[in-house]
């Protein structure tokens, strides 16, 4: 029987040698310099930034002029040829800047293999899609010259199919990003409501603990006063502040005057 650490250590070798082979297959799938001959900085721009550019250029193949089989190496050049001819520091064209940020934009899904696998998922599906809704429709009796009419070219209308698919993909993604930033609002004003309630609760603790040794005096006074009520009767008056008291002396000053008794001779004091 084979040693099975020395067989673990082959696998590992040959994962190895796996990861460091270089890919097979062409480096380039396009002719660049053919395709690109008659591109210039103004006829790029305008149409990078044609009529709803922002939707339109949510295919990142369509923005780099590529075929969903292009190879890294197409994307790094393609990039490089857009960017030396709409970049703001190199082109003085004031709509320079934002047909740069759509080449970005582009790039940046088709170097990331998640967004690049789902930008050539989404192509071909529409394709096989529009090709099979003709065939259908040819079975059916409906004329070549009729689908022109109707939908124009099968390229044409494949590629209004894109244009669509596209569209509706960022529109749902859009509405989730809005649900999910409504969804987050309401959380944190939940989660502040809540805040502010415990620390009402707080609040009204302390206060209730700042103010008991004097809601226990105001009570054994109350219960000292009520037991000499009961033993002195309803003529008992429990002792009162000096306010109450200054109070009862000005009244009785005001029930007393102007009833035979002479205090005029207290004007000369003043």
């Amino acid at each position: 029987d084979d040693d099975p650490l020395a067989s673990f250590m082959n696998e590992v070798e040959e994962l190895g040698k796996k990861k460091t082979e270089k890919p097979t297959g062409p480096r380039f799938v396009v002719n660049h310099k053919e395709q690109t001959k008659d591109w210039t900085s103004e006829n790029q721009i305008d149409r990078l930034l044609g009529p709803s550019y922002k939707w339109i250029n949510l295919n990142p193949f369509r923005t780099f002029s590529l075929p969903v089989d292009a190879t890294e190496h197409d994307i790094k050049r393609r990039y490089k040829k857009l960017s030396q001819l709409v970049h703001p520091d190199k082109n003085k064209d004031p709509r320079a800047n934002d047909a740069f940020d759509q080449v970005k934009k582009s790039h940046k899904k088709l170097v990331d293999d998640d967004q690049r696998a789902i930008a050539v998922k989404t192509i071909k599906q529409c394709t096989e899609r529009v090709e099979k809704t003709r065939r259908r429709l040819i079975k059916k009796g409906i004329s070549e010259a009729d689908l022109l009419k109707r939908d124009g070219t099968l390229e044409e209308a494949i590629e209004k199919e894109i244009k669509k698919e596209f569209a509706t993909q960022e529109y749902n993604h859009s509405k989730s990003d809005n649900m999910k930033r409504k969804y987050a609002h309401r959380e944190r004003e939940k989660e502040k409501e809540e805040m502010e309630y415990w620390k009402g609760v707080k609040e009204l603790q302390e206060t209730y603990q700042e103010t008991r040794e004097q809601r226990v005096k105001y009570w054994q006074s109350f219960e000292q006063n009520a037991k000499k009520q009961k033993k002195y009767g309803a003529t008992y008056r429990p002792p009162q502040v000096k306010v109450e008291m200054v109070k009862r002396r000005e009244d009785d000053k005001k029930k007393h005057k102007g009833a035979g008794i002479d205090e005029s001779y207290k004007a000369a004091w003043r």
